[in-house]
């Protein structure tokens, strides 16, 4: 569906695993044939709330994640099933999700449960559909709140293709 929706933007799409034995760090080669810049772009797939990000909590280092996000993102949220199945995508640049990740990740880890629990650092890591869509978390009686990197896109982060040259 992501590699459909490219190429109705105009965009040549090439799927990695296809031609790259695999490929680790992205899914999808992009490039535009108007200008011949190429953009690696991952895809991240769920049918619930949460999208796992494929990494554990524990390797969501500001580092680590600049070292294996090397393109913009497509986080895709499924609704329904067969023929009312409808998709929602969230695209963010590669610096958008490293900050997402990293943000709320480390909330998550140091401040979810005001100290009073510890998270299991390998457990999964993943990325709430309220986050994609700019929400946070308030404060409340078991966590602080969560300040979202990309409130700004509050109320307009579904299909913002422009993402993927970014």
């Amino acid at each position: 569906m992501v590699a459909v929706r490219l190429l109705q933007n105009g965009w040549d799409a090439i799927l990695a695993n296809q031609s790259i034995n695999n490929c680790y760090s992205y899914d999808i080669i992009c490039v535009d044939p108007e200008t011949g810049n190429t953009a690696l772009v991952q895809v991240k797939t769920s049918f619930g709330d949460n999208i796992p990000v494929g990494m554990t909590l524990g390797s969501c280092t500001m580092e680590n994640l600049k070292k294996k996000i090397v393109g913009p993102w497509v986080f895709v949220h499924i609704k329904g099933e067969g023929n009312q199945m409808t998709f929602d995508f969230y695209v963010l640049s590669r610096e958008e999700t490293i900050k997402l990740i990293y943000e709320s990740n480390d909330w998550y880890v140091h401040k979810w449960h005001r100290g009073e629990r510890t998270v299991k650092l390998t457990n999964a890591c993943g990325v709430k559909i309220k986050w994609l869509q700019g929400e946070g978390e308030k404060d409340d009686a078991q966590h602080e709140a969560f300040l979202n990197p990309i409130s700004y896109k509050k109320g307009k982060s579904t299909d913002t293709w422009t993402n993927i040259f970014k």
